[in-house]
């Protein structure tokens, strides 16, 4: 089964072990809760999982910085394969998108 996180975001397949750690750390925390669980074991159970945690961060803090990159590489190449009259109609859209959020700034600080 997936592990999701408070906000329901499933973890990848690719972190399969991982999603097993979490599940099997809140099953000794609920076991230790209800005092089923001898306290050392609980301790070495949640050294064990900290661990875990400290890799699976810099495991999806890399996919991330990879998946950033990647999407920046994609948007440079389709943008030089771009007609230039599609440019155009893109950067002047841009531009009145700009325009009306600076307008609608000046305006709600002269109004305050």
């Amino acid at each position: 089964a997936a592990w999701s996180g408070p906000s329901g975001m499933e973890l990848p397949p690719d972190f399969a072990e991982e999603a097993k750690t979490i599940s099997d750390f809140r099953r000794t925390l609920e076991a230790q809760r209800l005092g089923s669980m001898d306290p050392m074991d609980a301790k070495s159970a949640v050294a064990r999982w900290h661990s875990d945690v400290q890799s699976l961060t810099s495991k999806l803090a890399a996919q991330l910085t990879y998946s950033r990159a990647l999407s920046k590489h994609e948007e440079v190449t389709s943008l030089m394969t771009e007609p230039p009259e599609q440019r155009e109609r893109r950067e002047l859209q841009q531009w009145i998108a700009q325009t009306k959020t600076d307008t609608r700034f000046l305006h709600d600080l002269v109004c305050e």
